[in-house]
């Protein structure tokens, strides 16, 4: 009876952590915190408007006087 005893314990000591590591642990939130609205307004940036207007893209429109490369490298002279 010892040895089955000790047997059936040595092999739940074995099953059981990989039944624990197997299985999905639970969804629910152990800690519900409370969501509200921050005020960020001191945080922002307080810039003064820049000389040119932003726009995106990639300055094929610029009026600079270098020719666009259109993916070619440009030439050695």
């Amino acid at each position: 009876m010892i040895s089955i005893g000790l047997h059936v314990a040595l092999i739940g000591l074995i099953v059981v952590p990989l039944f624990m590591h197997i299985l999905p642990p639970s969804t629910e939130a152990k800690n519900k915190t409370d969501v509200s609205t921050l005020d960020i307004s001191p945080y922002l940036a307080k810039l003064p408007a820049g000389a040119k207007m932003a726009g995106g893209g990639g300055g094929a429109n610029d009026h600079t006087v270098a020719p666009v490369n259109r993916g070619k490298l440009p030439s050695l002279r």
